[in-house]
């Protein structure tokens, strides 16, 4: 399927698409909170526990969420760079003591998760480190190994390591010196746009008030210019993850958003009230043109959305 047929094919299900206007354009596909590993998040056709052969038996919403993330695999076809922003899957859950995960085999996350983002077949990824709780087990971090299992992953480290990698045809990633491949944020240009991505920002269960803590962030590192970077630069595109929603801002000189999540609530989101609980499911896709113009779409799961069961108990 190319990608004029993958448009015309999302088409039909009621998605709004649209093409980029030039080959010189580069184009991001951002994940985050995929969450694989819980009972509520999506996760391979097929996901084993190692240590007994056992393949997990995969919920209606299992399904749903799958058919979707194959959407978004055809909506996002041939992008330049996919970057996972934290936790690509669900840890432990030790607060829980494991009841609401399918394996508290970190192993078997990170396996099953590298099956839902191979597929999405970019020529590179780049990774930005989750919350410890999700994506480390003790003293081993897993999404530092994932990230280096998927082979064509950009290293990175913001301080120390000072990684410096050559990217040549052919997926080839030279670097040098010692190597880490995902740090609390990344920062990179791409058509002389300035790009940062960290996986937290403040979150808010009430719709009103979820631009603020992303606007705040907007604002703020504002003042850090000639800090975090050089004085004469702007940053083009901000994006964060970790609040299960998705929301947008667009201020003449950048546009912020927090990528969509894969997880429908557990009982950790309940504790404070029913409201505001409700994630939102989907990709953001980023189009840079080679004049530094930027698109920024989203693809977000509407039609189908798991819905709670609902029986009518008129004749009780």
């Amino acid at each position: 399927m190319n990608i004029k047929q993958a448009i015309t094919f999302l088409k039909t299900k009621g998605y709004e698409v649209k093409l980029g206007r030039s080959t010189a354009s580069k184009t991001l596909l951002c994940v985050s909170d995929i969450h694989d590993g819980s009972i509520y998040a999506v996760c391979s056709d097929e996901p084993v526990r190692a240590e007994t052969g056992e393949v997990y038996k995969r919920w209606p919403h299992n399904k749903k969420l799958l058919r979707h993330w194959f959407d978004i695999r055809d909506w996002g076809r041939n992008a330049d760079l996919v970057i996972c922003n934290g936790e690509p899957f669900d840890g432990v859950n030790k607060k829980q003591f494991g009841l609401q995960v399918w394996t508290m085999d970190m192993g078997d996350q990170k396996v099953d998760s590298a099956k839902l983002l191979r597929p999405l077949n970019p020529k590179y990824y780049m990774f930005t480190r989750g919350s410890n709780y999700h994506v480390r087990d003790g003293q081993t971090n897993y999404e530092e190994m994932l990230a280096q299992d998927l082979n064509r992953t950009l290293p990175y480290s913001g301080y120390f390591l000072n990684n410096k990698h050559k990217i040549r045809r052919g997926h080839a990633i030279l670097h040098e010196g010692r190597t880490r491949y995902l740090d609390n944020y990344i920062w990179f240009t791409i058509h002389g746009r300035l790009l940062n991505f960290t996986h937290h920002v403040g979150f808010s269960k009430r719709e009103g008030f979820r631009t603020t803590s992303l606007a705040s962030e907007m604002a703020a590192l504002d003042h850090d210019r000639g800090y975090y970077y050089e004085l004469n630069k702007n940053i083009a595109v901000f994006g964060r993850g970790h609040s299960h929603y998705h929301v947008e801002i667009r201020y003449p000189s950048s546009i912020g958003f927090i990528t969509p999540s894969w997880k429908l609530p557990d009982d950790h989101l309940f504790r404070g009230g029913l409201s505001g609980t409700r994630p939102t499911i989907g990709a953001v896709k980023v189009v840079i043109e080679q004049n530094g113009d930027i698109q920024v779409d989203k693809l977000l799961l509407k039609k189908g959305y798991p819905k709670p069961y609902t029986p009518d108990l008129s004749m009780i």
